[in-house]
Protein backbone atom coordinates (compact mmCIF):
# COMPACT_ATOMS: atom_id res chain seq x y z
CA UNK A 1 0.00 0.00 0.00
CA UNK A 2 1.53 3.58 -0.91
CA UNK A 3 2.09 5.44 2.35
CA UNK A 4 0.37 9.06 2.65
CA UNK A 5 3.46 11.11 2.22
CA UNK A 6 4.58 9.12 -1.20
CA UNK A 7 0.86 9.62 -2.61
CA UNK A 8 1.10 13.38 -1.37
CA UNK A 9 4.64 13.99 -3.29
CA UNK A 10 3.13 12.42 -6.00
CA UNK A 11 0.34 14.93 -6.26
CA UNK A 12 2.72 17.49 -5.79
CA UNK A 13 5.14 16.07 -8.91
CA UNK A 14 1.83 16.55 -11.18
CA UNK A 15 0.71 19.87 -10.05
CA UNK A 16 4.57 21.57 -9.68
CA UNK A 17 7.63 21.94 -12.14
CA UNK A 18 9.80 19.11 -12.74
CA UNK A 19 12.76 18.98 -10.04
CA UNK A 20 15.96 19.56 -10.98
CA UNK A 21 18.82 16.52 -10.99
CA UNK A 22 21.62 17.07 -9.07
CA UNK A 23 25.18 15.82 -9.90
CA UNK A 24 27.99 15.06 -7.10
CA UNK A 25 29.47 18.27 -8.74
CA UNK A 26 26.39 20.15 -8.78
CA UNK A 27 27.51 23.36 -7.08
CA UNK A 28 24.95 23.66 -3.72
CA UNK A 29 24.98 27.37 -2.59
CA UNK A 30 24.22 29.09 0.82
CA UNK A 31 23.00 32.58 0.78
CA UNK A 32 23.19 34.93 4.00
CA UNK A 33 22.92 38.88 4.83
CA UNK A 34 26.43 39.77 5.60
CA UNK A 35 27.73 43.38 7.46
CA UNK A 36 30.66 44.59 8.40
CA UNK A 37 32.00 47.93 9.99
CA UNK A 38 35.09 49.78 8.93
CA UNK A 39 36.76 50.25 12.05
CA UNK A 40 38.88 53.35 11.00
CA UNK A 41 35.74 55.15 9.45
CA UNK A 42 33.00 53.51 11.52
CA UNK A 43 30.91 52.60 8.54
CA UNK A 44 28.63 49.85 7.90
CA UNK A 45 28.55 47.95 4.39
CA UNK A 46 25.80 46.01 3.75
CA UNK A 47 26.56 42.63 0.96
CA UNK A 48 24.37 38.90 0.19
CA UNK A 49 27.05 36.27 1.12
CA UNK A 50 26.99 33.51 -1.50
CA UNK A 51 28.90 30.32 -0.24
CA UNK A 52 29.34 27.62 -2.67
CA UNK A 53 29.28 24.23 -0.43
CA UNK A 54 31.22 21.98 -2.60
CA UNK A 55 34.40 24.35 -2.73
CA UNK A 56 33.90 27.15 -0.23
CA UNK A 57 34.42 29.69 -2.11
CA UNK A 58 32.65 32.87 -1.42
CA UNK A 59 31.30 35.86 -3.34
CA UNK A 60 30.27 39.56 -1.63
CA UNK A 61 27.49 41.28 -3.35
CA UNK A 62 27.13 44.87 -2.04
CA UNK A 63 24.02 46.10 -1.41
CA UNK A 64 22.75 49.51 0.05
CA UNK A 65 20.91 47.27 3.11
CA UNK A 66 21.22 44.12 5.03
CA UNK A 67 19.85 41.32 3.26
CA UNK A 68 17.02 39.94 5.24
CA UNK A 69 14.25 37.37 4.09
CA UNK A 70 15.09 36.12 0.33
CA UNK A 71 13.46 34.51 -2.45
CA UNK A 72 13.88 32.87 -5.90
CA UNK A 73 12.32 33.80 -8.83
CA UNK A 74 10.67 30.65 -10.45
CA UNK A 75 11.57 30.71 -13.48
CA UNK A 76 14.83 32.47 -13.85
CA UNK A 77 16.95 30.65 -11.28
CA UNK A 78 19.48 32.97 -11.17
CA UNK A 79 17.18 36.05 -9.99
CA UNK A 80 16.31 36.59 -6.02
CA UNK A 81 14.86 39.47 -4.10
CA UNK A 82 15.91 40.31 -0.96
CA UNK A 83 14.07 42.69 1.78
CA UNK A 84 15.15 44.90 4.80
CA UNK A 85 13.40 43.47 8.41
CA UNK A 86 11.98 47.08 8.33
CA UNK A 87 12.87 49.64 6.11
CA UNK A 88 12.70 51.06 2.91
CA UNK A 89 15.28 48.19 1.47
CA UNK A 90 14.42 45.49 -1.52
CA UNK A 91 16.00 44.55 -4.10
CA UNK A 92 16.10 42.38 -7.41
CA UNK A 93 19.59 40.37 -7.39
CA UNK A 94 21.46 38.23 -10.05
CA UNK A 95 22.83 35.31 -8.84
CA UNK A 96 24.98 34.82 -12.20
CA UNK A 97 26.37 38.21 -12.19
CA UNK A 98 26.51 39.05 -8.65
CA UNK A 99 25.09 42.09 -8.80
CA UNK A 100 21.89 44.50 -7.88
CA UNK A 101 19.69 44.13 -10.87
CA UNK A 102 17.60 47.27 -9.41
CA UNK A 103 15.99 48.59 -6.20
CA UNK A 104 12.17 47.86 -5.53
CA UNK A 105 10.56 51.38 -4.48
CA UNK A 106 8.28 51.67 -1.59
CA UNK A 107 5.24 52.81 -1.82
CA UNK A 108 4.29 56.18 0.21
CA UNK A 109 2.52 55.70 3.67
CA UNK A 110 3.61 51.61 3.53
CA UNK A 111 7.38 50.06 4.66
CA UNK A 112 8.58 46.66 4.04
CA UNK A 113 8.58 44.52 6.99
CA UNK A 114 11.26 41.97 5.98
CA UNK A 115 10.28 39.36 3.84
CA UNK A 116 8.42 38.83 0.22
CA UNK A 117 7.66 36.45 -2.35
CA UNK A 118 7.43 36.02 -6.07
CA UNK A 119 4.11 34.21 -7.41
CA UNK A 120 4.27 30.78 -8.24
CA UNK A 121 4.00 31.97 -12.24
CA UNK A 122 6.62 34.65 -11.26
CA UNK A 123 4.78 37.67 -12.29
CA UNK A 124 3.59 39.46 -9.34
CA UNK A 125 6.00 40.37 -6.09
CA UNK A 126 4.17 39.98 -3.07
CA UNK A 127 5.55 41.33 0.06
CA UNK A 128 5.18 42.20 3.74
CA UNK A 129 4.29 45.61 4.31
CA UNK A 130 2.86 48.19 6.88
CA UNK A 131 0.77 51.57 6.92
CA UNK A 132 1.70 54.50 8.83
CA UNK A 133 -0.74 52.96 11.92
CA UNK A 134 1.12 49.40 11.88
CA UNK A 135 -1.67 48.14 9.93
CA UNK A 136 -0.75 44.94 7.76
CA UNK A 137 -0.83 44.79 4.27
CA UNK A 138 0.56 42.51 1.53
CA UNK A 139 2.07 44.27 -0.97
CA UNK A 140 1.71 43.63 -4.93
CA UNK A 141 3.88 44.84 -7.55
CA UNK A 142 3.99 43.17 -11.27
CA UNK A 143 7.34 41.53 -11.16
CA UNK A 144 8.89 43.19 -14.68
CA UNK A 145 8.37 46.73 -14.25
CA UNK A 146 7.25 46.93 -10.26
CA UNK A 147 4.60 49.04 -10.79
CA UNK A 148 2.78 48.96 -7.38
CA UNK A 149 -0.70 47.23 -8.46
CA UNK A 150 -2.04 47.43 -5.45
CA UNK A 151 -2.20 45.80 -1.64
CA UNK A 152 -4.52 43.68 0.38
CA UNK A 153 -4.75 42.76 4.26
CA UNK A 154 -2.90 40.69 5.79
CA UNK A 155 -5.25 40.06 8.69
CA UNK A 156 -3.72 41.18 11.61
CA UNK A 157 -0.45 44.19 12.32
CA UNK A 158 2.68 43.89 12.00
CA UNK A 159 3.37 41.21 9.23
CA UNK A 160 6.56 39.58 9.02
CA UNK A 161 7.34 36.87 7.18
CA UNK A 162 5.39 35.83 4.21
CA UNK A 163 5.91 32.08 2.37
CA UNK A 164 3.61 30.51 -0.46
CA UNK A 165 2.35 26.94 0.13
CA UNK A 166 -0.56 25.12 -1.29
CA UNK A 167 1.02 25.07 -4.67
CA UNK A 168 1.44 28.49 -4.45
CA UNK A 169 -2.32 29.40 -4.42
CA UNK A 170 -2.07 29.77 -1.04
CA UNK A 171 -0.09 32.73 1.43
CA UNK A 172 0.66 31.54 5.17
CA UNK A 173 1.27 35.08 6.91
CA UNK A 174 2.98 35.48 10.28
CA UNK A 175 1.52 38.66 11.95
CA UNK A 176 3.63 39.80 14.85
CA UNK A 177 0.26 41.51 16.85
CA UNK A 178 0.25 45.16 18.22
CA UNK A 179 -1.56 46.88 21.24
CA UNK A 180 -2.45 49.73 18.51
CA UNK A 181 -6.37 49.60 17.54
CA UNK A 182 -6.00 49.46 13.65
CA UNK A 183 -8.91 47.65 12.94
CA UNK A 184 -7.31 44.23 12.70
CA UNK A 185 -6.80 41.73 15.47
CA UNK A 186 -4.62 42.63 17.80
CA UNK A 187 -2.99 39.37 19.06
CA UNK A 188 -0.32 37.51 17.42
CA UNK A 189 -1.65 35.00 14.61
CA UNK A 190 -0.43 33.53 11.32
CA UNK A 191 -3.08 33.79 8.70
CA UNK A 192 -3.68 31.56 5.55
CA UNK A 193 -4.99 33.66 2.36
CA UNK A 194 -5.98 32.54 -0.86
CA UNK A 195 -4.00 33.92 -3.64
CA UNK A 196 -6.83 34.24 -6.47
CA UNK A 197 -9.85 36.14 -4.18
CA UNK A 198 -7.68 37.74 -1.61
CA UNK A 199 -9.31 36.23 1.29
CA UNK A 200 -8.49 35.08 4.59
CA UNK A 201 -9.05 31.01 4.58
CA UNK A 202 -7.62 30.47 8.00
CA UNK A 203 -6.20 32.12 11.08
CA UNK A 204 -4.47 30.89 13.90
CA UNK A 205 -4.04 32.98 17.15
CA UNK A 206 -0.52 32.27 19.44
CA UNK A 207 -1.65 30.98 22.62
CA UNK A 208 0.63 33.00 24.55
CA UNK A 209 0.01 37.06 24.72
CA UNK A 210 3.38 38.04 25.80
CA UNK A 211 5.33 37.06 22.13
CA UNK A 212 4.59 37.62 18.79
CA UNK A 213 4.54 35.89 15.52
CA UNK A 214 8.12 36.09 14.36
CA UNK A 215 9.10 33.42 11.60
CA UNK A 216 7.68 30.07 10.11
CA UNK A 217 8.22 26.83 8.60
CA UNK A 218 5.46 24.33 7.39
CA UNK A 219 6.12 20.91 6.81
CA UNK A 220 5.17 19.06 3.50
CA UNK A 221 2.02 17.75 5.79
CA UNK A 222 1.15 20.94 6.96
CA UNK A 223 2.56 20.97 10.44
CA UNK A 224 3.53 24.80 11.61
CA UNK A 225 6.37 25.63 13.76
CA UNK A 226 6.39 29.49 14.88
CA UNK A 227 9.20 31.07 15.97
CA UNK A 228 8.53 34.27 18.51
CA UNK A 229 10.40 37.46 19.93
CA UNK A 230 8.85 38.90 23.00
CA UNK A 231 5.99 41.40 22.56
CA UNK A 232 7.49 44.84 21.22
CA UNK A 233 7.88 47.14 24.31
CA UNK A 234 9.30 44.37 26.51
CA UNK A 235 12.55 44.28 28.85
CA UNK A 236 15.26 42.54 27.30
CA UNK A 237 15.17 39.85 29.44
CA UNK A 238 12.16 39.08 28.45
CA UNK A 239 11.45 35.42 26.74
CA UNK A 240 10.32 34.32 23.07
CA UNK A 241 9.23 31.04 22.62
CA UNK A 242 7.94 28.92 19.94
CA UNK A 243 4.73 27.11 18.78
CA UNK A 244 3.80 24.07 17.29
CA UNK A 245 0.81 22.95 15.71
CA UNK A 246 1.22 19.41 14.21
CA UNK A 247 -1.61 18.96 11.09
CA UNK A 248 -5.35 18.19 12.26
CA UNK A 249 -4.23 19.56 16.21
CA UNK A 250 -4.07 22.71 17.81
CA UNK A 251 -1.79 25.41 18.06
CA UNK A 252 -0.04 25.48 21.17
CA UNK A 253 2.79 28.18 22.40
CA UNK A 254 3.17 25.97 26.07
CA UNK A 255 5.76 23.72 25.29
CA UNK A 256 8.04 21.35 27.94
CA UNK A 257 10.56 21.40 29.25
CA UNK A 258 10.56 24.66 31.72
CA UNK A 259 13.90 24.05 32.31
CA UNK A 260 14.56 24.81 28.64
CA UNK A 261 11.92 27.72 27.43
CA UNK A 262 12.96 29.65 30.60
CA UNK A 263 16.36 30.07 28.51
CA UNK A 264 14.64 31.54 25.33
CA UNK A 265 15.83 35.22 26.43
CA UNK A 266 14.69 37.28 23.05
CA UNK A 267 13.90 36.19 20.07
CA UNK A 268 13.53 33.00 18.46
CA UNK A 269 14.81 33.56 15.26
CA UNK A 270 15.44 30.98 12.51
CA UNK A 271 13.96 27.59 11.53
CA UNK A 272 14.49 24.66 9.69
CA UNK A 273 12.77 21.54 8.87
CA UNK A 274 13.58 18.46 8.50
CA UNK A 275 10.65 16.66 6.46
CA UNK A 276 12.48 13.12 6.16
CA UNK A 277 12.79 13.40 10.34
CA UNK A 278 9.70 15.23 11.27
CA UNK A 279 12.60 17.36 12.92
CA UNK A 280 12.34 21.36 13.76
CA UNK A 281 15.71 23.16 14.60
CA UNK A 282 15.23 26.62 15.75
CA UNK A 283 18.20 29.20 16.57
CA UNK A 284 17.62 31.43 19.87
CA UNK A 285 20.43 34.27 19.57
CA UNK A 286 20.17 35.63 22.83
CA UNK A 287 19.76 32.32 24.61
CA UNK A 288 22.69 30.98 23.10
CA UNK A 289 21.10 27.60 22.25
CA UNK A 290 19.41 25.33 19.37
CA UNK A 291 16.80 23.42 19.60
CA UNK A 292 15.25 20.73 18.32
CA UNK A 293 11.98 19.55 18.05
CA UNK A 294 9.73 16.19 17.46
CA UNK A 295 6.93 18.32 15.10
CA UNK A 296 4.61 15.68 15.67
CA UNK A 297 4.75 14.97 19.30
CA UNK A 298 5.72 18.50 20.54
CA UNK A 299 8.64 17.16 22.04
CA UNK A 300 11.98 18.52 22.57
CA UNK A 301 14.46 16.22 20.86
CA UNK A 302 17.82 18.26 22.61
CA UNK A 303 19.26 21.59 22.57
CA UNK A 304 23.23 22.62 21.89
CA UNK A 305 24.23 25.27 23.52
CA UNK A 306 26.30 27.38 20.80
CA UNK A 307 27.36 31.44 21.15
CA UNK A 308 24.44 33.77 18.83
CA UNK A 309 23.08 30.90 16.59
CA UNK A 310 21.26 33.12 13.76
CA UNK A 311 20.87 31.20 10.45
CA UNK A 312 19.74 27.78 10.04
CA UNK A 313 18.91 25.67 6.86
CA UNK A 314 19.16 21.85 5.62
CA UNK A 315 21.59 20.65 3.71
CA UNK A 316 20.08 19.32 0.00
CA UNK A 317 19.79 15.65 0.81
CA UNK A 318 18.76 16.92 4.45
CA UNK A 319 21.60 14.72 5.71
CA UNK A 320 22.86 18.02 7.26
CA UNK A 321 22.34 21.03 9.53
CA UNK A 322 23.64 24.25 8.52
CA UNK A 323 24.28 27.03 11.13
CA UNK A 324 25.55 30.45 11.05
CA UNK A 325 26.92 31.55 14.68
CA UNK A 326 29.10 34.31 16.40
CA UNK A 327 30.47 37.60 15.99
CA UNK A 328 32.14 36.54 12.75
CA UNK A 329 29.29 35.01 11.00
CA UNK A 330 31.02 31.01 11.33
CA UNK A 331 29.56 28.33 9.53
CA UNK A 332 28.62 25.13 11.29
CA UNK A 333 27.94 21.53 9.38
CA UNK A 334 25.71 19.21 11.73
CA UNK A 335 24.56 15.36 11.60
CA UNK A 336 20.47 16.03 11.07
CA UNK A 337 20.50 11.76 12.18
CA UNK A 338 22.89 12.29 14.76
CA UNK A 339 22.47 15.46 17.16
CA UNK A 340 24.64 14.60 19.48
CA UNK A 341 27.64 13.87 17.65
CA UNK A 342 30.34 16.63 17.76
CA UNK A 343 29.61 19.73 15.53
CA UNK A 344 32.24 20.41 12.90
CA UNK A 345 32.75 24.38 11.94
CA UNK A 346 33.19 24.21 8.23
CA UNK A 347 33.86 28.19 7.49
CA UNK A 348 35.36 30.85 9.83
CA UNK A 349 34.78 34.60 9.56
CA UNK A 350 32.33 33.88 7.05
CA UNK A 351 30.06 37.33 7.89
CA UNK A 352 27.05 35.45 7.77
CA UNK A 353 25.43 37.89 10.58
CA UNK A 354 22.15 38.45 8.99
CA UNK A 355 19.03 36.93 10.42
CA UNK A 356 18.59 33.80 7.92
CA UNK A 357 20.56 31.51 5.96
CA UNK A 358 18.55 29.81 2.74
CA UNK A 359 20.24 26.57 0.73
CA UNK A 360 19.56 27.79 -3.00
CA UNK A 361 18.27 24.38 -3.58
CA UNK A 362 15.67 24.89 -0.76
CA UNK A 363 14.52 27.90 -0.89
CA UNK A 364 11.31 27.40 -2.47
CA UNK A 365 10.54 23.81 -1.37
CA UNK A 366 7.74 24.96 1.06
CA UNK A 367 5.39 25.64 -1.88
CA UNK A 368 4.57 21.81 -1.71
CA UNK A 369 3.67 21.84 1.98
CA UNK A 370 -0.01 21.17 2.43
CA UNK A 371 -2.45 24.08 3.87
CA UNK A 372 -2.64 23.76 7.63
CA UNK A 373 -5.62 22.01 8.97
Amino acid sequence: MISRRKLLQTIAALTLPPQITYSANTPEILLGGSMQMNTLTNQVSYFLSCIDLNSAEQKFISTSFLPHGLHQHPLQQEKIIAFEKKGNGACEISLKNHQVIRNIPTIENRTFYGHGTYTSDGRSILSTEVMSDLTGVIGIRDANSLQDLGFFPSFGNEPHECKLINKGKTLAVTNAGSSKKTGMPSEANIAFIDISSKKLLKRYTLTRKDINAGHISISDEGDVVVASAPQSGASIQSLGGVSLKPQREQLTSELSPQSIMNKMIGEALSIAISNKLNIAAITHPQGNMITFWDIKTKKLINHITINNPRGVTLSRNEDFFYISYGSNGDLLKLPSEHLNKPKARIIQNALLTGSHIYNLDRINSEQTALLPI
